[in-house]
């Protein structure tokens, strides 16, 4: 029984390393979005945009009347103030390997409001809807700002 659990857990943490190698082979080949485990346990993924990396994180997932509410941290590392972006947001259930499955892929945008302040975690909030938080386990997530604002330097 013991060298069962073992080879488990070999298998287990082989898998997560395979997942998260492929997630960054994604992500730096050009689709720019965060593939994100919704069941909050953590972590975040680095979204590429035209400007710069934006980072991701799941926050709450909690029910909401039409489905769920989603609160995700938005994280500017960089020293620019990005105005007037977006979220899009993809999700569904949990991938289990059928066709069917992309048919019911959905897709929201949300406007983020405020500003994305330079190294800061920004929150933003949003509605998922048509699906509850027990259901929800996939979120790839894409972020698109608008507006760049720097400091001028003085001479």
């Amino acid at each position: 029984m013991a060298d069962l659990e073992r080879r488990t857990a070999v298998l287990e943490s082989q898998s997560k390393s395979l997942d998260t190698r492929l997630t960054t082979y994604i992500q730096l080949n050009g689709d720019h979005k965060a593939y994100l485990d919704p069941s909050g346990n953590g972590g975040y993924g680095a979204v590429q945009t035209n400007v710069g990396i934006l980072l991701v994180s799941v926050s709450r997932v909690s029910p909401k009347a039409d489905g769920t509410e989603l609160v995700l941290e938005i994280g500017n590392p960089s020293s620019a103030i990005y105005v007037g972006a977006e979220a899009q947001i993809d999700y569904n259930v949990r991938y289990v390997g059928s066709a069917e499955w992309r048919n019911g892929l959905r897709t929201t945008r949300t406007k983020i409001l405020k500003p994305l302040l330079p190294a800061s975690w920004n929150t933003i909030t949003t509605s998922l809807p048509g699906i509850r938080p027990d259901e929800l386990g996939y979120l790839a997530v894409n972020v698109d700002p608008d507006e760049v604002r720097l400091n001028k330097s003085i001479e």
